[in-house]
């Protein structure tokens, strides 16, 4: 929120000398090529180069306009403003993996205003106010400070879903050392680095993680709000003929925005297998809708591809009926398009520059609202697949429509069971509200 005047300087000059300090807790140097520090509406969009490296144990120190804070010279310089009110942050690695998230848009939880104390770290990466005015550009945290009274050990919690594909014994080992057999969800600390591992049994092979983690080594990760994992085990080829009826491996559907965060509340899974259809072909799901987040605005569709091949989608449309409903079309999907196996492709508003925040594939000024309906149809014109909420006239959908519009924040997201989709071709049955804000 700026920093303290120098001798000579006003308080409204001062006030605009806004700065950002990273630290690597991590003990090797970090090479932060290709590296960005984005905010949820654009206003902050800071990309480092091929020069830009932080040493273990080191700091870095960005400024507003790359002033100097405090008597340091800064690393860098960038532009755009924080909002006194709070704002939405995430440090994003080259492969835009959020290496941290500070979710602050209902408010920064400490630092002052009037005083010019910052908002920092503690050693259990939950957040404080600085014990001086100006805080410590290129020097350690205050100690012992705490945020709004809680005690130092006051950080929050929160669910990590462990999702097991396969049916042959293979596990997964937790941050506890005990073991996740089927589907499993604990509560962590923020701020928590959780390490899990995957242990194939006899007769199957693990082939990857799905969710917050990906590849085939050990899954970690630094955690800062609901998260999901899945591990995708396979049978082995001679073991497949005698485990009939096996459930088609489907890896679980996890929202992005920063980071996958996906917290599944008790009863929103489905229990019964035999709702689990096989994938339709040409196995495209919608899997996630948002009608409003920190703008009314703030949109969009995310479609799933469940089959084992890439789906090209040139010359499909996905198109929404209004409530009244009239039909429009949110976007017709250009040259090129495609979808890659278990694999998301998102149509965005374009409204106030979301869909380039949010990395979406498609965007479009179009938007959603309550009561409305989408459908994605093929290039033929053959629908594919429809979601409708609320109470709407003649909607697209299946079956009945989910019966709640969600609030901002908040996102219909489908379910899952043991890693398959979820299709009963019903909405109401087949989607769930998930809140994004923890």
């Amino acid at each position: 929120m700026g920093s303290l005047p120098v001798t000579g300087e006003n308080q409204g000059t001062a006030a605009e000398r806004e700065w950002m300090e990273l630290k690597n807790i991590s003990s090797q140097e970090v090479s932060l090529s290709g590296w960005r520090i984005l905010d949820v509406h654009g206003n902050i969009n800071i990309a480092f180069g091929s020069g830009d490296r932080l040493a273990s144990g080191g700091f870095y120190l960005l400024s507003r306009g790359g002033e100097a804070v405090s008597g340091s010279i800064s690393d860098k310089a960038y532009t755009g403003t924080l909002p006194n009110t709070g704002d939405d942050l995430a440090i994003m690695d080259g492969a835009c993996v959020a290496s941290d998230v500070l979710a602050a848009g209902s408010g920064w939880p400490g630092g002052s205003n009037k005083t010019k104390q910052t908002l920092e770290r503690m050693p259990d990466l939950g957040w404080q106010t600085s014990a001086d005015p100006g805080g410590t550009p290129r020097g350690q945290n205050s100690q012992g400070q705490s945020t709004a009274g809680l005690p130092r050990n006051a950080t929050a919690t929160y669910p990590v879903n462990v999702m097991i594909a396969g049916d042959a014994g293979g596990k997964v080992v937790l941050p506890s050392g005990d073991a996740c057999l089927e589907n499993c969800t604990d509560p962590y600390r923020a701020g928590t680095v959780l390490n899990f591992s995957a242990v194939p049994g006899p007769d199957e092979s693990f082939t990857g993680w799905t969710g917050a983690c990906s590849g085939t080594e050990k899954c970690s990760f630094l955690l800062n709000g609901s998260t999901s994992i899945g591990a995708v085990f396979h049978v082995l080829a001679d073991q497949e003929s005698v485990i009939p009826g096996d459930v088609p491996d489907i890896v679980p559907i996890v929202p992005d925005l920063f980071t996958a965060t996906t917290s599944v509340s008790e009863g929103s899974l489905a229990t019964d297998t035999a709702q689990i259809t096989q994938p339709k072909m040409p196995g495209l799901f919608i899997a996630a809708v948002q009608i409003a987040g920190a703008s009314s605005s703030d949109d969009f569709v995310k479609i799933y591809n469940a089959s084992p091949e890439t789906v090209d989608i040139a010359g499909w449309h996905l198109r929404k009926k209004a409530s009244t409903g009239n039909v429009s079309s949110l976007r017709e999907f250009p040259e090129g398009a495609s979808v890659s196996p278990k694999s998301f492709f998102v149509w965005a508003s374009s409204i106030n520059g979301f869909a380039a925040s949010l990395g979406a594939d498609v965007s479009s000024t179009g938007s959603l609202a309550i009561n409305n309906s989408v459908a994605l149809f093929d290039a033929s014109g053959t629908e594919i697949d429809a979601l409708a909420w609320g109470s709407g006239t003649d909607q697209y959908g299946n079956g009945s429509p989910y019966p709640e519009n969600p609030s901002p924040g908040e996102i219909l997201l489908r379910k899952m069971d043991q890693g398959a989709v979820v299709d009963t071709r019903d909405n109401a049955s087949d989607f769930f509200i998930q809140n994004q804000t923890p």
